[in-house]
């Protein structure tokens, strides 16, 4: 029994339990080692703090509750719960967690894929695909089946960054078409109603409906042969240039 300080030169061997009242301290680079063959190796290299394990068993940490890795001013960095969730932080804010379900990541935060044609597959045969392949950006249907865009309440639709419409879909009504951000084109229990001028395109002739003018306008290469006015008269594009029957 000593009550002072003791030094060892070499090897101390102990037999049964030992007990320290205080700290155990070791130099930099100086090992706690544990097993038979050094297999688990504490230390402080000078630069980095070090928990090793030498062999090709399982490194397990074990707890009857959770487990919280936390930095040194006591923010978490991971949360590892007994019988539920793993969490994982951001500067102390909770970003991601694993649920009975599935996966949640935390309010705010985002899914970065940041490499081109890195894709979300989704599927037994990766059957839906959303990507981006530095050009373009996908969502594609690669599997059996159709791609369905569903909604419940409200609509579907379909506009480019800054607001504009394309196309929308109103739940269990009509269809809209846009053009510039202004419809010409919706779907009705009765049919379909076209705002602005109609065209229709042939090789060398078409027709229009002039909603200024409300009139319905027939053209041959370009040039108008003949109009229906909104009064109902039918006119010629010029005079003496009409034929009725199959002989002028």
């Amino acid at each position: 029994t000593t009550t002072g300080n003791a030094t060892v030169g070499g090897t101390l061997g102990v037999t049964g339990e030992t007990t320290f009242a205080t700290h155990v301290n070791l130099g930099d680079s100086d090992r706690l080692r544990l097993g038979a063959d050094n297999d688990l190796q504490i230390f402080h290299d000078g630069s980095q703090n070090a928990i090793n394990s030498y062999t090709s068993n399982p490194f397990n940490i074990i707890s009857n509750g959770n487990t919280t890795i936390k930095t040194n001013n006591n923010e978490s960095m991971a949360v590892f719960k007994k019988n539920s969730a793993v969490e994982l932080y951001y500067d102390n804010v909770k970003k991601f967690e694993t649920h009975a379900d599935g996966l949640h990541i935390g309010d705010g935060g985002n899914l970065d894929m940041p490499h081109d044609s890195s894709k979300i597959v989704m599927g037994a045969s990766d059957d839906l695909q959303i990507y981006h392949d530095g050009s373009h950006s996908y969502v594609k249907d690669a599997g059996t089946g159709e791609l369905r865009l569903e909604a419940d309440a409200g609509g579907v639709r379909i506009q480019r960054a800054s607001g504009h419409t394309g196309i929308f879909y109103n739940v269990g009504g009509q269809v809209e078409l846009y053009y510039d951000n202004t419809k010409r084109f919706e779907t009705r229990s009765t049919g379909v109603q076209i705002t602005g001028r109609i065209e229709i395109n042939g090789t060398n002739g078409r027709i229009e409906y002039n909603n200024i003018a409300n009139t319905f306008e027939f053209f041959t290469n370009n040039t108008k042969v003949a109009e229906f006015l909104s009064a109902g008269h039918f006119v010629p594009g010029s005079n003496n240039t009409f034929d009725l029957g199959s002989s002028s």
